[in-house]
């Protein structure tokens, strides 16, 4: 009974884009958030001088809703983080954020922005980079 239940349950997860990481956990990749709609894929170039490579560059459905998305201050934002510049984030994250890029292990990097409709954030992670706000994490 139990292992019906849980091909079930595997079945409806897949059916929602959800992959198995073969580590027991479900998650849910940028390209199941693209395909969706949840995110929207943006032309960057890496800047003179970045610090480590920003992957797939994403910005969430409220930042492109928003309009920043096309907007100066999002271009510039990613290529401050691209550099190591952490904008407002506590000193101990952008220490912690140091350590990645000079161990070259860029799993989780963020940084913190104000922007014209609010504050944003810029996080980089083994799967690419997403701008987004706070509320959609």
């Amino acid at each position: 009974m139990k292992d019906d239940r849980d091909a079930a349950r595997q079945q409806e997860f897949e059916k929602m884009g959800f992959v198995n990481n073969n580590e027991g956990q479900w998650i849910y990749t940028r390209a199941d958030a693209i395909r969706d709609g949840v995110v929207f894929p943006i032309e960057f170039s890496p800047p003179p001088g970045a610090r480590f490579d920003l992957g797939h560059t994403v910005v969430s459905s409220g930042v492109y809703g928003s309009g920043i998305a096309g907007a100066d201050e999002v271009a510039v934002a990613l290529q401050a983080h691209a550099k190591g510049d952490w904008g407002r984030i506590c000193e101990d994250d952008a220490e912690l954020n140091d350590a990645q890029v000079r161990d070259e292990r860029c799993t989780f990097l963020m940084s913190v922005w104000d922007g014209s409709t609010g504050e944003f954030w810029i996080i980089t992670d083994g799967d690419g980079t997403t701008v987004l706000f706070p509320n959609e994490y």
